[in-house]
């Protein structure tokens, strides 16, 4: 009876061992898999004016879908830089004594909308007294 009880806690511990190994050789692939990934996803954003998402997908072997969700991130990340350059810009211009309608006309923007970014800025604490860092 007592050996029976060896046995079978034996027998579990190489099942557990078994697949603690499996699981392992999973966790690495998976490493494998998010490097390769982040490395395609740098050759796509280098790349990205260039060359089309479903062309892109192919020749890798990846699923569209991924291609275009990088695509789609750096869509935004692109007019988050340019929304930011326009808000400095903003900000430049209401330091240098303009009016909401001034700048506006000069970016193409109404004044209401250069009222509420430089509101904006100010709520944010990020541009105190109509102030740009570094300028």
């Amino acid at each position: 009876m007592f050996d029976r009880r060896i046995h079978i806690m034996r027998q579990a511990a190489r099942d557990l061992k078994a697949q603690a190994a499996k699981l392992e050789k999973d966790a690495q692939q998976i490493e494998r898999e998010q490097k390769l990934r982040r490395r395609l996803n740098a050759l796509y954003r280098k790349s990205a004016s260039s060359v089309k998402p479903a062309q892109f997908a192919r020749e890798h072997n990846l699923p569209i879908e991924t291609v275009k969700s990088w695509q789609k991130r750096q869509e935004r990340q692109t007019m988050d830089a340019k929304k930011i350059e326009r808000d400095r810009s903003i900000m430049r211009l209401a330091r240098k004594g303009w009016t909401n309608s001034e700048i506006g006309k000069a970016l193409g923007l109404h004044a209401n909308s250069i009222s509420r970014i430089i509101s904006k800025q100010k709520r944010l604490a990020l541009f105190p007294d109509r102030a740009m860092p570094n300028d």
